[in-house]
């Protein structure tokens, strides 16, 4: 266990030194991931019926309740 903790340790000294090193680099990479991963809330589509969120489309659940019941 003591490996994975000083070899973590590592990496982690590694990267800190480089994002260090590099400020500028390492906010524009960031800069474009956020925009890049931004882009994907354009097609974003909000399902708002309780069935199509939690039962299996290939199920004939759904089906069934559109059957009018007589109460």
């Amino acid at each position: 266990m003591r490996f994975v903790e000083l070899a973590l340790q590592r990496a982690f000294a590694r990267l800190a030194k480089l994002c260090a090193a590099h400020p500028a680099l390492v906010s524009t990479l960031t800069l474009a991931v956020l925009t890049a991963l931004g882009f994907g809330v354009f097609n974003i589509e909000i399902e708002t019926d309780v069935l199509k969120l939690w039962v299996d489309d290939s199920t004939n659940l759904i089906d069934v309740s559109k059957i009018p019941r007589n109460t």
